[in-house]
């Protein structure tokens, strides 16, 4: 109880409860709930379908790009259903060379790629540019 951080697994979204239960996986919302039930102070989702990679299967939800399966609008479609089981805006969404840095003392946790300096923000390093 109390984790710095939990992470989690989020393969299906909210209305896939039964689907997750058959493949042994969870939905975005069970990782939030179960996050609120340990009382994590963060919350890191992982291991996302490629189901959404098409519009359709996010049915309800307005997307900020005009793109086809922007996966940056997959990702905060599920981090925000997370939030809302979690009860908590401490979640974020682990991508390719994601990192989060779990620091001494009172909830000071760092989340983003490659060295980024605000909490989940994507940065656009490459190997030999600062």
């Amino acid at each position: 109880m109390g984790a710095d951080l939990v992470s989690h697994e989020a393969t299906f979204s909210a209305g896939m409860e039964k689907k997750a239960h058959v493949a042994q996986h969870s939905t975005a919302p069970m990782a939030g709930a179960f996050a609120r039930k340990i009382r994590a102070k963060a919350l890191v989702l992982t291991h996302f379908s490629n189901r959404y990679s098409n519009r359709g299967e996010m049915q309800g939800e307005q997307l900020r790009s005009e793109s086809e399966g922007d996966h940056q609008d997959v990702l905060r479609w599920l981090t925000n259903q997370a939030k809302e089981a979690y009860g908590s805006d401490s979640v974020w969404a682990a991508d390719d060379f994601y990192t989060f840095q779990v620091r001494p003392g009172p909830t000071r946790a760092v989340a983003g790629y490659a060295h980024a300096q605000t909490p989940g923000k994507r940065t656009a390093r490459k190997a030999g540019r600062t």
